[in-house]
């Protein structure tokens, strides 16, 4: 009953994939029916499906009676190396197999220029690409006759027949690429276009100013600065300010304290790498402390543009100018400004 269970196991490990066995099996049936070239594919394919020992030395048996020496090697040596880590004992049968075929090997160099390649060039042998690693070596090849090409973008393609016997040595010197007078023009650089940096939203800051009338009247204040939405490289941004303004009057007795409150909206947009312009309409209530008159209050409009000067991402200094209609009169500000945004 043990032997039995050994057999079973072996018999598992060694068809471990049924397709594989399937197509090793057809490989045998069309080597012994004369078809080498057949039968060569299929091993490979089957080695494709499951890596063994067998089918490696099989497939090198095969490649060796088409007359790809080089190609019969490459499965030995594959042969030799997966069994020696499987400790499969024909790993020396690889080994002698591979050896006998070493004097009938030919090899292929295929040199190109050391300097001037140009960018994209791919060298083929029979359609195949050479691997980038595989120029300027010595290559085991199959004797035969290949047909070489050579090609890059913008350059004439170069082509060279090349026929190879059973032990030789070739050596192929690519020259260097002639340029394709017919070639089309790469298309010019587009140069960037560059602008102004975008004004930053969701920005929160808080500025003081100080400012003069048309009157002559001196004011002087604070506001808050709501960056709410991005238009584009611009944004929108609310002002809500308080700016305290005592003014000057022909009677020395006769005084007016005017406190006003409001808030704008502006649209704000770069200019420059450090210049932005702002212009809004705002809305504002004068509080007016009268010691003749008392006090009232006394709603206002405006309209604004503020030229400012941008340092660094948290400064702005800028000429804020307004004009301000009250219910009895429309006057001129002017309010030099510096900001500062924290967030």
């Amino acid at each position: 009953m043990r032997t039995v269970l050994i057999l079973v196991a072996l018999t598992g490990l060694a068809h471990a994939n049924p397709a594989a066995e399937k197509v090793f099996q057809d490989g045998k049936a069309l080597l012994a029916q004369g078809k080498i070239a057949e039968a060569c594919e299929a091993f490979r394919r089957s080695q494709e499906l499951e890596a063994r020992v067998g089918t490696l030395l099989n497939l090198g048996d095969c490649e060796e009676q088409r007359g790809r020496f080089a190609t019969a090697w490459g499965a030995f040596v594959d042969a030799r190396a997966l069994a020696t880590r499987l400790g499969d004992g024909r790993s020396s049968l690889a080994d002698q197999r591979a050896a006998a075929l070493a004097p009938k090997l030919a090899y292929v160099t295929m040199k190109i220029p050391s300097t001037g390649r140009p960018a994209g060039l791919v060298v083929r042998r029979n359609d195949r690409e050479v691997p980038d690693a595989e120029l300027g070596l010595e290559v085991p090849s199959d004797p035969g006759h290949y047909e070489i090409e050579v090609s890059a973008p913008g350059f004439v393609a170069w082509k060279q027949s090349l026929d190879v016997a059973v032990g030789q040595r070739a050596t192929l010197d690519i020259p260097a690429l002639v340029a394709d007078p017919n070639a089309p023009a790469p298309p010019a650089a587009v140069a960037a276009v560059s602008g102004p940096p975008p004004v930053t939203s969701h920005r929160i800051g808080i500025g003081a100013g100080i400012g003069f009338s048309s009157d002559s009247d001196v004011s002087f204040g604070g506001r808050v600065l709501l960056h709410l939405a991005p238009v584009g490289r611009a944004t929108i941004r609310a002002v809500p300010s308080m700016f305290y303004s005592d003014l000057s009057l022909e009677d020395p007795s006769h005084e007016v304290k005017i406190y006003a409150v409001g808030i704008a909206v502006e649209y704000v947009s770069p200019i420059g790498p450090s210049f932005v312009l702002a212009a809004g309409v705002g809305l504002g209530l004068n509080f007016v402390d009268d010691n003749y008159a008392g006090n009232s209050r006394d709603p206002s409009g405006s309209a604004r543009l503020s030229p400012t000067l941008r340092l660094g991402r948290s400064v702005d200094v800028g000429l804020h100018l307004q004009l301000v209609a009250t219910t009895d009169d429309i006057v001129g500000l002017g309010t030099l400004g510096v900001d500062y945004f924290f967030y």
